[in-house]
């Protein structure tokens, strides 16, 4: 690369951006006006936030005491009432008549029958009554309630409310809190009449003393909300840039040029990227400096109208000076991802609808850190963006040692997705077909129609992603409605609709409608027959490299407390099998067929179209790990999926990776009934696989580099296809047993 022409391209797509009114906007002018804008109008609201007096009935005041210890008047007496609201209550005092009679009988009738049919429904619910007469809360004092509590019998006074209503439902507190304060004060007074200390009431105390100084308090709570406003305007801040200089450039027809000129592709990413990592840093920073001295002011102002207000303080000077550095390789990230999204848009219009997959994917993973049970693990540490606020997090809050200890794999990571998006980004540029996408307007019905009416052989990318997304939104609503299996014969039920109904029925519906030849499109075609046995072998030769890599990733991401019970769930339902056959045909055979039809068939196929070989494979994974509904599982089947697209994409038929599909799972499945003894029983068995103190079952060493060598030759002798059809296989339902994880 040239970096003098890198550097010509970047000043010149960077005094263009200036030269924008809007780009100046929501860069420079928007940040400086939003947060004292909004700080004006939040103090403004605060003055309707004010707490106003609760209108309080009291049926049945001549029960009460004749010292009434509750009530002086309209008001709660002064030593029972809540520090500072008994000026909130407004109490009024009536006489029961038919009407309440009638709404309360119905209301205990109700409570103590719940479930049993209404008794007779009055004209007038209790409900209806507060609401007509604008009562917030009634206080019921039951008949004899003072002879009651002066003869040591327990009794209730029953409140009334809506908790459906803020007003109704402060009233409701306030009157709980006012009858207890004056029930503890009773019950100390009865202990003291019996000569009894109220020691063997609470024979102890518990007190909460925080060690924690204002210091660690204000970076914990600026450590949550400074790496979140920065990433995200980060995102925002390189979206739209990026849409001007790609996007924007081929409405302007000012693309061409830079094209023609002496600078090749990669030099040109590589100035635009520039571009589009300064405006991000640009935006990020002066939001967060915005923010920073709106939030000051307005926290100052809170504390002076309330004497309650916990004055948080103003964010930490040393924080700003890790969040630049953070920000320098995630704006590449966000860069290089908006660039590559951006050359895709054939308009400015079209672009802007592509910023909302980014956020939608990038906002779980923002979210995240700010959990309360997130921490910094190795497992977190992993994850993009997540670990990198979590480390942020940590060097914001002096936890350095914890930072320090995970900074590697959260760089490597970080580092590793950038170069990963960059180069998706310089291929996009070299793609014609991508670059050069022309503009179309079209309604609905003319879409539908072309849909059919242009089909090609093969699906485009865009049915591909479309297949992808609306195979996961069935899995996930199949998984909401699916009852756990009570037996076999119940899950072989649930898997046959799933797999047949659920994903071979729509991918082979779609590859009928969408595509002339369905069956090249499913990925069904001839393949060597060399590649057959070599996939079966492979399949055997790699089994302990996932085995190994499901192990890690259990370490890594161990599972949630119901693990054991789906565990034991699964070993009930092999228990109950008829054979080893059907567990087979259904654990192995039938998600072999399915998911190899749908994400190494249909949708690799159509990601073939408009990408490299990698990205079809890669892509045609993450649609397949993310189809198991639980994590690891996920990350197990992305890398075994990877494997098996290869093998689909090399050998340009499915049929081998299907092969490979079902060998792995019956492998996994077998490992799983296998026990000690019949191992013991068999010399190559005991020489292949051992037995753990927990009977699990796992290669021995000598076998695992054995086994690997060969599935590594045969990897390599795929690798040296020159196959440039298409497809790609997935890999099975997963059955937990003992550290034994199949895709």
């Amino acid at each position: 690369m040239n970096w003098r022409n890198i550097k010509f391209i970047f000043c010149r797509e960077l005094r263009d951006q200036l030269r924008d009114r809007r780009t100046l906007f929501t860069i420079a002018v928007l940040p400086l006006l939003l947060y004292p804008l909004l700080g004006m109008a939040f103090l403004q609201m605060a003055n309707f936030s004010q707490e106003h007096p609760s209108r309080v009935v009291v049926l049945g005041s001549e029960y009460l005491p004749d010292d009434n210890p509750f009530f002086d008047g309209k008001q709660p007496r002064q030593q029972y009432a809540q520090r500072g609201k008994g000026e909130l209550v407004e109490l009024e005092y009536l006489e029961m008549d038919s009407t309440w009679e009638k709404a309360i009988q119905y209301e205990q009738q109700r409570g103590q029958q719940r479930n049993a049919p209404s008794p007779g429904r009055p004209l007038r619910t209790m409900q209806k009554l507060l609401v007509a007469q604008g009562i917030d809360c009634l206080v019921l004092v039951p008949p004899g309630f003072a002879g009651e509590i002066d003869g040591q019998l327990q009794t209730e006074i029953q409140v009334f409310s809506r908790a459906s209503d803020d007003k109704s439902r402060m009233a409701a507190a306030r009157m709980e809190n006012l009858f207890g304060s004056y029930r503890d004060g009773l019950v100390t007074r009865n202990l003291k009449k019996k000569s009894i200390s109220s020691a063997e009431i609470q024979p102890f105390r518990v007190s909460k003393i925080d060690l924690s100084s204002d210091e660690s308090k204000r970076a914990a709570v600026w450590s949550r909300v400074l790496p979140f406003v920065v990433f995200i305007w980060a995102l925002t801040g390189a979206f739209y840039p990026a849409i001007d200089l790609c996007a924007g450039e081929k409405e302007r027809g000012t693309l061409e040029t830079l094209l023609s000129s002496p600078a090749s592709r990669t030099e040109i990413v590589w100035g635009k990227l520039f571009t589009v990592i300064a405006f991000s840093m640009g935006t990020s920073l002066l939001n967060l400096i915005s923010m920073s001295f709106t939030g000051l002011f307005i926290i100052k102002s809170i504390t002076r109208m309330s004497e309650s207000a916990v004055s948080i303080g103003p964010p930490p000077f040393f924080a700003f000076g890790w969040l630049i550095v953070a920000l320098v390789p995630l704006s590449a990230l966000f860069a290089a991802t908006s660039l590559a999204i951006a050359s895709f848009a054939r308009s400015s219009k079209e672009g802007q609808y592509y910023l909302m997959p980014i956020l939608l994917i990038s906002l779980p993973l923002m979210m995240l850190p700010m959990m309360p049970g997130a921490e910094l693990n190795l497992g977190t540490s992993l994850i993009p963006i997540s670990g990198l606020m979590l480390v942020l997090r940590a060097l914001i809050e002096h936890r350095y040692t914890e930072a320090l200890q995970f900074a590697a794999p959260v760089l490597g990571v970080t580092f590793f997705c950038c170069l990963l998006v960059i180069r998706w980004a310089v291929r996009q540029f070299n793609n014609e077909k991508v670059l050069f996408r022309e503009s179309e307007r079209t309604g609905i019905g003319v879409l539908l129609k072309s849909l059919v009416r242009e089909r090609g052989p093969m699906p485009t990318f865009l049915e591909a992603i479309f297949c992808g997304v609306l195979l996961l939104v069935i899995r996930f609503f199949t998984t909401l409605v699916a009852q756990p299996p009570v037996s076999f014969e119940h899950f072989a039920r649930q898997t046959l609709v799933l797999h047949i109904g659920m994903i071979i029925g729509p991918i082979v519906l779609m590859a009928v409608v969408l595509t002339t030849r369905p069956l090249r499109s499913l990925g069904l075609v001839g393949a060597p027959w060399k590649t057959l046995p070599l996939a079966i072998l492979m399949a055997i030769g790699l089994h302990p490299v996932v085995a190994g890599f499901g192990e890690l990733v259990m370490r890594v991401y161990p599972l949630q407390n119901d693990g054991g019970a789906l565990q034991q769930m699964m070993e009930s339902i092999f228990a109950g099998a008829p054979g080893m056959i059907s567990i087979l045909l259904l654990f192995a055979l039938l998600p072999a067929v399915s998911e190899e039809l749908a994400f190494r068939g249909f949708i690799m196929n159509g990601l073939k179209q408009s990408s490299d070989r990698w990205t079809a494979v890669l892509v045609a994974s993450l649609f397949f790990g993310a189809t198991h509904g639980i994590l690891q599982q996920s990350i197990i089947a992305f890398f075994t999926g990877t494997v098996i697209g290869f093998v689909a994409y090399q050998s340009g038929s499915i049929l081998p990776a299907i092969c490979y599909h079902f060998t792995h799972n019956a492998i996994t499945v077998s490992l799983s009934q296998v026990t000690a003894a019949e191992l013991q029983n068999h010399a190559l068995a005991g020489y292949l696989f051992r037995t753990g103190n927990a009977g699990q079952v796992s290669y021995t060493l000598s076998a695992y580099f054995i086994l690997t060598a060969i599935g590594i030759g045969i990897f390599a002798w795929f690798y040296r296809l020159n196959k440039t059809t298409a497809t790609g296989p997935p890999c099975s339902e997963p059955v937990l047993h003992s550290n034994q994880v199949p895709v």
